[in-house]
């Protein structure tokens, strides 16, 4: 915990930003354990990533509705994997999450956290599942750890990414 608050301090300096990003890392540790031992996100903390989300939107007026949208754009998508799978896919509690998530770090960070995130659970997991045969797993825990790569290297991933194709 310390040691990642210790990186957003050097990456985003003394702002109302680090205090958001380490209250982040510190709930987002909280999430994947108890999602790893539970199946389930906590209410409560829920509740804290949506006031950091809000905080975070206030202190960033400017790109207040990009902020919005994607958390909406991101869990719909969520929503209708949640839908189509009956639940068995992907748990809500995984579709609150990503859209607060994406409402605290903004739309390229969450883009590229959900992607590497997504990847980084397939491989982990079908690994996983070779070796147990069980097939259910904590997704909050890769949502969480991406989350916390797009904020280091969110937008230079992005960019790259992108650049490729200009």
């Amino acid at each position: 915990n310390a040691l990642l608050c210790g990186f957003i301090y050097i990456k985003y300096g003394y702002s109302l930003y680090t205090l958001c990003y380490c209250v982040l890392v510190s709930v987002g540790i909280c999430i994947a354990i108890i999602d790893l031992r539970t199946l389930e996100i906590e209410p409560h903390l829920q509740i804290v990533l949506l006031l950091l989300g809000v905080i975070v939107c206030i202190v960033d007026r400017n790109n207040i509705l990009l902020h919005i949208v994607v958390a909406v754009c991101l869990s719909l998508l969520f929503l209708l994997i949640y839908f189509f799978t009956g639940g068995n896919g992907i748990g809500f509690g995984d579709v609150k999450l990503i859209a607060l998530l994406g409402l605290i770090v903004g739309w390229k960070d969450i883009y590229v956290g959900f992607i590497v995130s997504a990847i980084i659970a397939c491989v982990v997991e079908n690994i996983r599942k070779s070796k147990t045969g069980e097939s259910r797993f904590a997704f909050g825990p890769y949502l969480v750890m991406g989350a916390y790569l797009g904020l280091f290297l969110g937008e230079p991933l992005f960019n790259w990414y992108f650049g490729i194709f200009a």
